[in-house]
């Protein structure tokens, strides 16, 4: 009886040592195993917002490099006087009709193809002070009021860059820069009109994907 007990006693001794040899270790494990995986999805969080930025960053880029690239076209001075002398005919001022000509088949034959080429753009529109259309390579926009526009009214002011939408013929997704055109001569400081330029986002998509 006296063996039993204490083989019973040590076998309770062994368990209680065994129990507070290990009760430490599990807590020290879960504790570890805890914080590794909270380090993980912390980790892994900051990954991601670190990634989210960087693609924000870089969409803000090219947002502000196609603004730019329109702008560069909007101070070319043969469209400049383009828009000057298209607005003096608007009004029934005399103008040179010839010089005219001969400057905007010059730019659409010549210089606007060589700004594509090196440009993402496909649709340009040209638009004077009072919202007449009076170039796009668009013909369904030829000689169209734009003048209640709201992409026309906001363009003349300032410039910016409208949402992406599907064209409601083709279904392409495009989006727009619209950028206010000035006058050749520094003195003047209304802006002449706007141009409203097309594309197709591939390169966000690029970015986004």
């Amino acid at each position: 009886m006296r063996n039993f007990i204490t083989r019973s006693l040590r076998g309770k001794l062994v368990i209680l040592f065994l129990l507070v040899g290990l009760i430490p270790i599990a807590i020290v494990g879960y504790t570890a195993w805890t914080s590794g995986r909270e380090t993980i999805k912390q980790k892994t969080l900051d990954d991601l917002i670190s990634t989210g930025e960087a693609r924000e960053y870089a969409i803000k880029m090219v947002l502000q490099l196609r603004l730019q690239e329109i702008d560069i076209l909007g101070i070319i001075e043969l469209v400049q006087n383009a828009i000057e002398s298209w607005n003096k005919k608007e009004k029934g001022e005399k103008i040179d009709e010839t010089a005219l000509k001969t400057g905007v088949d010059n730019f659409i034959q010549t210089e606007l193809p060589e700004f594509s080429s090196v440009t993402p753009f496909f649709e340009y529109t040209f638009v004077g002070e009072t919202g007449k259309v009076y170039f796009s390579t668009d013909k369904s926009l030829a000689q169209a009021d734009l003048s209640r526009d709201a992409k026309f009214q906001r363009g003349i002011k300032k410039a910016f860059i409208q949402d992406m939408q599907a064209d409601k013929k083709t279904g392409r997704t495009f989006y727009e820069v619209v950028v206010p055109v000035f006058p050749h001569e520094a003195t003047h400081k209304a802006a002449t009109g706007v141009i409203m330029a097309k594309l197709e986002p591939r390169l966000i998509n690029e970015i986004v994907l």
